[in-house]
């Protein structure tokens, strides 16, 4: 049976992203507000999804503010998803489409950070309608 949902309000206006941000098997979501949200901006809000230990499963989510991307006014609204070091978590990577940064936050199960620069994305056009996620970057031992 599936519950009545809650609805996230605010500035996180752009689509879920969804990945295992703590490492613990399930699906966590990712939402992104856009950078004229004011206090907000930028802000990676994380739900976290958690099972009942006893009875029949119940899946719950808990919310928090995992950090904020760096101050700019134009980052893509589709960051990628992906565990960038191998740690078991998944990490995010964003573009900023004014520069072309590339820059990673990596996860520490609670946050996300520090932002790290990958550098500037050459070649090609950047837009912010970037698909899809990553996956993991370096194969299983």
């Amino acid at each position: 049976q599936l519950s009545a949902g809650a609805r996230i309000t605010g500035p996180f206006t752009g689509e879920f992203r969804t990945g295992d941000f703590n490492g613990d098997g399930l699906a966590d979501i990712l939402a992104q507000a856009d950078s004229s949200a004011g206090l907000q901006a930028n802000s990676l809000l994380v739900g976290l999804t958690h099972l009942s230990n006893s009875g029949p499963a119940v899946v719950t989510m808990s919310t928090d503010t995992w950090g904020q991307l760096p101050t700019s006014s134009s980052w893509a609204l589709r960051s990628l998803i992906g565990d960038i070091n191998a740690d078991g978590r998944d990490d995010i990577i964003s573009f900023d489409l004014g520069s072309h940064q590339t820059v990673v936050g990596i996860s520490t199960g609670f946050a996300f950070g520090p932002w790290t620069s990958w550098g500037m994305a050459l070649g090609g056009t950047f837009s912010d309608e970037v698909q899809g996620g990553i996956g993991k970057v370096f194969p299983e031992a």
